[in-house]
């Protein structure tokens, strides 16, 4: 899991380079608070306000009795 969410900060990374055409710290970070994208690891958001990832939400599940039960948000 830690080799997808990695994974997918670099697509969200290259997008952001891709539309700004810089590597400025500042304008890359505007570019990512601006974006609203889906990667395969999930939604990306940023909240401008308080620059807080948004987009992403983690399920997690357990086995019971020899099912997989999506355990609820906290």
């Amino acid at each position: 899991m830690v080799a997808a969410g990695s994974f997918a900060t670099g697509l969200v990374l290259t997008e952001c380079i891709r539309r700004t055409a810089t590597l400025d710290d500042e304008t890359l970070r505007k570019a990512a608070n601006d974006s609203d994208l889906n990667t395969f690891y999930g939604e990306f958001r940023i909240d401008s306000r308080t620059g807080l990832q948004m987009g992403h939400r983690v399920h997690l599940i357990r086995w019971k009795g020899g099912h997989k039960v999506v355990l609820p948000a906290t």
